[in-house]
């Protein structure tokens, strides 16, 4: 990508690095620790060559301005922990503040929590502490979290020359809670820990927030989170596509350090590869004490993983792998099953969750599936920053129900329709306050209706199954987002004889997994008319 830069007339120039390094080194420093307390903020080798030179030293000729402007103003910086982010997003601030020349410049530490956003502007404030040069030329507002920034000797040269003081500059903490429109007319904006953001109103605000600004920078940095629906997985994947040249944005820089799924957990090399701090911050020694203590269960090699190899997490237990499903993706419509035969499976919810039909089409050696989901208002309102249920709308993939409550008449609509539409046999349905639907159904549409037991014992059989048709590509879905989406956390949990249910998230998450339940449901209808009775039924489950 630099080679394409220069070819369009970039260029890079080491003195405007230097001075943000010579900034870090002269005016700041760090507070923490104390083997490092109260020493100047010296930049790591990987810190100075692998992101702030780079990130401060690339130029380009801006034609409207008349002038030079950094080729970069968009950076994603992506490290486990224990390597030193804090300082890093906390000298950026400091910089911005203090070191870059702007007039009037605004600097804001950015996060969806306020207390999150506290945290580098925390870091921040006490650097600017514990630096004799900055602590007294910087005011600082701890109720406010407010710094500002008036050197005395640039007071006196502006007045002497305009009779006028310069403007302050400011460096604020904000959140989503805050409302996005005060980082408006800002120079530099410090996103941490963006793998905790959530929603998109504030980020979406912060796209837009440099409109006056030569030089403007939105700074990320975080480590490795557990939600592909985020903002942060976006960014994990675009700066990802920059580095590999699939995508050609000068202006954005991107940094991701992370072992591949093919190393090995418990390799030095490995730690190594993911971390580029270690040794100078964390000790291999402690690494290896985090490792053999994580290694006593699933959970903590999981967070070892995520949290010091930078993988982006899944859940416990994860029934599908994203490849396999990915892999399953098929060009179709309902129209292209017209009368073809298939079994649906009813998953129907609490007041504040969706609710599910899935049809399950016997198709050659294969199967095809359809999913619908219905969502009510109050609930799509609610979480509609942190999922993408307006696409899924858009898509046809899911209903919105007035009010409070899911609208079981439009599923009982769209259930006849089936029926009218395909050759449907059956529905499977869960119990849970189906006894109304299910009734009507039977006797207005004569659309017979099997109640599914909701037990290990029952989903074992088609959980097992569901998860081999997926892995040998025999079970085709038609990119349906939402089924997409809830497939990346579908999990289960197994009893003592390793049969294995999904398994639903706690009341009140927002990840999802109906439309595999439904599948799953519709999928046993199957298996139960090919052998006139569910084999698990005639024998049981078989325990090795």
């Amino acid at each position: 990508m630099d080679d394409l830069a220069i070819e369009r007339g970039y260029w890079f120039d080491q003195r405007f690095a230097g001075h943000f390094r010579q900034f870090c080194r002269r005016f700041l420093c760090l507070w923490e620790g104390r083997q490092w307390a109260g020493k100047p903020f010296e930049l790591l080798d990987w810190q100075w060559y692998d992101v702030f030179a780079p990130l401060f030293g690339w130029y380009r000729w801006d034609d409207e301005w008349s002038c030079p402007v950094r080729r970069f103003d968009r950076a994603y910086v992506e490290v486990p922990k224990k390597n030193g982010k804090s300082p890093m997003a906390a000298a950026v601030g400091c910089y911005f503040l203090a070191g870059d020349g702007e007039t009037g410049g605004k600097v804001f530490s950015a996060a969806s929590a306020r207390e999150q956003a506290g945290i580098v502007h925390g870091h921040a404030m006490a650097m600017i502490r514990s630096s004799p040069w900055l602590d007294e030329r910087c005011k600082i507002n701890r109720s406010t979290q407010t710094i500002v920034f008036e050197p005395p000797e640039m007071f006196e040269k502006a007045k002497a020359k305009i009779d006028r003081a310069p403007s302050q500059n400011v460096y604020k903490a904000i959140s989503s809670e805050a409302g996005p429109q005060e980082g408006r007319n800002a120079n530099a904006v410090v996103c941490d820990e963006l793998h905790v953001w959530y929603g998109r109103k504030l980020w979406e605000a912060l796209q837009y927030a440099f409109e006056t600004r030569l030089s403007p920078l939105r700074f990320a940095i975080t480590t490795a989170g557990d939600d592909e629906q985020s903002v942060c997985y976006e960014q994990h994947e675009y700066a990802r596509d920059v580095r590999r040249g699939h995508v050609q944005d000068l202006g954005f820089f991107g940094y991701v350090r992370a072992a591949d799924p093919e190393d090995d957990s418990g390799d030095e090399r490995t730690w190594f590869k993911a971390n580029p701090s270690l040794g100078k911050i964390i000790t291999v020694g402690r690494m290896r004490e985090m490792y053999d203590e994580a290694q006593k269960s699933a959970s903590g090699l999981r967070s070892f993983e995520r949290y010091r190899l930078n993988r982006w997490g899944t859940v416990a237990n994860p029934l599908l792998r994203p490849e396999d499903w990915d892999a399953c993706q098929n060009e179709y419509t309902a129209a292209d099953l017209r009368e073809k035969t298939c079994y649906g499976g009813l998953d129907l919810s609490k007041s504040e969750d969706p609710s599910a039909l899935a049809l399950i089409f016997p198709d050659g050696d294969g199967y095809r599936q359809l999913v619908w989901f219905w969502l009510p208002q109050e609930t799509y309102e609610r979480n509609r920053e942190r999922v993408r249920y307006e696409d899924w709308v858009r898509e046809g993939w899911l209903e919105i129900c007035p009010g409070p409550r899911i609208d079981e008449e439009l599923i009982e609509q769209r259930i006849v329709w089936a029926k009218e539409e395909f050759s449907l046999q059956s529905v499977h349905y869960d119990p849970y306050r189906a006894h109304a639907i299910v009734k009507r159904l039977d006797e207005t549409h004569g659309i017979e209706c099997i109640e599914f037991p909701q037990t290990i014992t029952r989903f074992a059989g088609p959980t097992a199954e569901y998860e081999s048709l997926i892995v040998r590509r025999k079970l085709r879905h038609n990119r349906n987002g939402c089924l997409t989406w809830q497939s990346r956390h579908l999990k289960t949990k197994a009893d003592a004889n390793k049969n294995e249910r999904p398994v639903k998230p706690a009341r009140g998450d927002i990840r999802t997994i109906d439309g595999h339940v439904a599948s799953i449901m519709a999928l046993a209808l199957i298996e139960t008319e090919d052998v006139g009775e569910s084999i698990y039924e005639q024998r049981g489950l078989l325990t090795i």
